[in-house]
């Protein structure tokens, strides 16, 4: 991709702002040179590495700070030369930074696996470390510890100093010298420690004059008593230059052994120090992980170009590739236009280049082999090309270049000349992009190509709002409908006169009136449409959510009823048990007893033994579904003794209401007692009330309640086919083996999905149109399977 397209699209000011958060000058290089990438593999692996650090940087910063580029250093190292300290001490805490930063990223392995795997390519060295560290100090000195020998010289050093001083305080100090001294000074000249004598004193102090006042009346003379001394101080101080020297060559040679891994590990570092600014950058512009695909349509989420305040840009969402190859963009001047195509091409070459968009989850890219960009007023004064002219030659560079796998991005296509010539040369651009199955967005006030976008296969209209109550753009995009230009309601507000704008209207051409016209109607429907959807949707939503919450109520009641059926089943199977032990314990009295007698005992138990088993039959048989009078329960009053027959909605059972405790129900059933709301009791009907003499309750079948015709006309298909499913199911319960779908012949879509439903259902064994005399098409008669 070309230079002028970066420039365009401003990618180097939104690099800046990423730049802004690196610690190093080597990741400051690493993000300039970052531009659009051809391998998919890279391009996923860098933003998913950014990913990885924002989840790190969640909790803490990634230790980076002392990164230094001291790659031409060791460079030097590794020839020979000897280092500066300050250079050194960089050195050594950037072998700090990498033994602290690979110590984290390995720790944070499980959910960092990339960045772990960067991690272990960096080389600990601790000894260049402390060696460094302990041969410098902070202030960038040579300590006495860095070597024996710097340790002795110095303390010989300091000796010799100490000697100095006292013969000079003890001269200063002296009646012979007092009044040949200045001032009770000792100081330095040079390297050699004087004291400050009168002139006229010179001969009878004796010594050797080393400086001057600028008077001339005081005199620096370095007694020769200390000659000696200070030639020995010098020499030492020379000697620990020396010394001092050879620990710098020590350890530059140090170093410059360790030369390739201790570059190798600047490589790394100055890596994770640009994807931590990514990082940053990333969460301070809210940016997600984009979906960089080989191919595919490009979708912007929510996206919010970087350099525009973030309090007040406005979101731009905007698609290609899908429903449509090329948008063409309208609206009012000043209205955002521009700044939508550049956030589009900073966003291509943002992703492809693996730094971080500013856009919501769900924004994708494909993989482009070149983005072209015609934005913006590109008059070159210099060549005296006009605004058209030099638009034209970057279209005509262009033009030839664009391939299915290119995205075109034109401002005001067709301005600076004869707009009747400048639409036709807009049209016939845009063709040759869409034969091309290139990606394009482009911006125009034309309304013929308005009308060619609503009209063309793989062309949309985008409309840029505008607020004609405050005379201000929204900077909001609409997709699938044109914008206008307003130029006429933007003037009546101004205060141009009525008369003149109905002279304008008048004089416009009427076949770009009835466009507009045409265009603001379908700008209508649209939005009425999408209203209407969003609200069938709501209801659609709604009536899902009530039906799964019956769903899990209907589930959870017949889980209870089948815990109550295995309870009463197992107890009438111990009375069972138990009758049949005391009739093996009557027959063993009676062995001696009579054969008459015998008989007529057992009958009378093999009696009550079959009454028991049609019991624990009854018991084990599914509850059937009672009738109720419909009527709510309420509280009773306070002297309420009991015998009120209840049904118990959420369990499909009977009982009788016992009780009242804390404001709630206490319902006895056959086999145990529960404590509910009255708001899930209603009063049996009297018929189906149980006898005095019993707890059952019984009820008519299933079938009887569930309607063989199941109604759908008047339904969306959507709603249709949820209560068909319900229905369904129903009469799966109900035992029907045939029923009947009314859906109407209309146009024929509510048949077909009804149709086309039936065929996946499991349950469905067959179906057929109705006859003749019953519906015919408009009614399916479908046949349930047997299992």
């Amino acid at each position: 991709m070309n230079s002028h397209v970066f420039r365009v699209v401003e990618l180097d000011r939104t690099k800046e702002l990423i730049i802004r958060h690196t610690v190093s000058s080597l990741g400051r290089e690493i993000i300039q040179e970052r531009f659009p990438l051809s391998e998919i593999g890279r391009i996923r692996d860098l933003h998913a590495k950014t990913a990885e650090l924002c989840n790190i940087m969640d909790t803490g910063d990634l230790p980076l700070r002392g990164l230094r580029d001291t790659r031409e250093a060791l460079s030097q190292a590794s020839l020979g030369k000897v280092l500066e300290p300050e250079v050194l001490k960089n050195i050594a805490q950037c072998a700090a930074v990498a033994r602290r930063v690979r110590l984290l990223l390995i720790e944070r392995e499980e959910s960092a696996r990339l960045l772990s795997e960067m991690a272990r390519g960096l080389i600990v060295h601790e000894e260049v470390e402390k060696v460094i560290d302990r041969s410098i100090n902070e202030s960038l000195e040579i300590p006495d510890g860095a070597s024996p020998a710097l340790a002795e010289i110095r303390r010989r050093s300091r000796r010799v100093y100490q000697r100095i001083q006292d013969r000079l305080h003890a001269l200063i100090r002296s009646a012979q010298y007092r009044t040949m001294i200045q001032d009770p000074i000792i100081t330095l000249r040079g390297d050699r420690y004087v004291v400050p004598v009168k002139q006229e004193y010179r001969a009878a102090f004796g010594g050797i004059v080393h400086d001057q006042s600028a008077s001339g009346q005081t005199l620096f003379m370095e007694p020769l008593t200390l000659v000696d001394l200070n030639n020995d101080l010098k020499q030492l101080r020379v000697r620990e230059l020396n010394e001092i020297l050879a620990v710098l060559a020590r350890l530059s040679a140090m170093v410059g052994e360790r030369k390739d891994s201790l570059t190798a590990n600047l490589d790394i570092l100055g890596e994770l120090d640009a994807l931590a600014a990514c990082a940053r950058f990333s969460a301070l512009y809210s940016c997600s992980e984009p979906d960089v695909r080989p191919q595919g349509p490009l979708r912007i989420v929510r996206g919010r170009h970087p350099l525009i305040d973030k309090e007040k840009v406005v979101p731009l969402d905007l698609s290609l590739g899908e429903t449509h190859h090329i948008l063409v963009i309208t609206g009012p001047n000043t209205g955002g236009k521009t700044v939508a195509l550049k956030t589009l091409g900073l966003f291509a070459i943002l992703a492809q280049s693996g730094l971080p968009v500013p856009a919501a989850p769900g924004t994708t890219f494909p993989l482009y082999d070149e983005v072209f960009a015609d934005i913006g007023d590109e008059q070159d004064i210099v060549q005296n090309l006009s605004t058209f002219s030099s638009h034209m030659s970057q279209i005509v560079s262009l033009l030839p270049r664009v391939t299915a796998k290119s995205l075109v991005l034109l401002d005001e296509m067709g301005a600076g000349t004869d707009p009747a010539e400048g639409v036709a040369l807009a049209q016939a651009i845009l063709e040759e992009v869409r034969n091309a199955d290139a990606q394009a967005a482009v911006t125009t006030h034309f309304s013929a190509l308005k009308a060619y976008a609503a009209a063309a296969p793989g062309v949309a209209n985008g409309a840029m709002e505008f607020d004609l109550e405050t005379l201000r753009p929204t900077f909001h995009l609409t997709v699938g409908l044109p914008g206008r230009s307003h130029a006429f309601e933007i003037a009546h507000r101004l205060g141009l006169p009525s008369s003149v704008i109905r002279k304008a209207s008048t004089i416009m051409d009427r076949g770009v009136q009835s466009l507009d016209e045409l265009l603001n109607q379908v700008r209508n429907e649209k939005e009425e449409a999408s209203r209407r959807n969003a609200e069938a949707r709501q209801a659609l939503e709604d009536a899902r959510e009530a039906w799964l919450e019956s769903e899990q109520k209907r589930t959870e009641a017949s889980r209870i009823r089948e815990e109550i059926r295995k309870t009463a089943a197992s107890q009438a199977k111990r009375w069972l048990d138990e009758l049949r032990r005391e009739i093996r314990n009557a027959r063993d009295r009676l062995e001696e007893a009579s054969v008459e007698d015998l008989a007529v005992l057992e009958d009378q138990l093999s009696g009550q033994a079959e009454e028991l088993a049609e019991q624990a039959a009854e018991a084990e048989a599914p509850a059937p579904i009672a009738r109720r009078s419909g009527k709510p329960v309420h509280l009773p009053p306070p002297d309420y003794g009991g015998g009120l027959k209840v049904w118990i909605v959420p369990l499909s059972t009977g009982g009788e209401l016992v009780g009242v405790e804390d404001g709630e129900a206490t319902v006895q059933t056959a086999v145990f007692r529960v404590r509910l709301p009255f708001s899930e009791l209603e009063e049996l009907e009297e018929s189906d009330k149980p006898t005095e003499g019993g707890e059952s309750f019984p009820l008519p079948s299933t079938t009887a309640s569930i309607s063989p015709h199941l109604d759908l006309r008047g339904y969306r298909v959507e709603e249709a086919l949820f209560v068909l499913e319900k229905y369904l199911d129903d009469v799966l319960l109900s035992n029907l083996s045939e029923v009947q779908i009314i859906h109407g012949k209309g146009s024929g879509a509510l048949r077909r999905a009804v149709r086309d439903f039936l065929e996946l259902a499991q349950n469905v064994k067959k179906f057929r149109s109705g006859d003749l005399t019953a519906g015919g098409d408009g009614v399916t008669v479908v046949t349930m399977s047997a299992d």
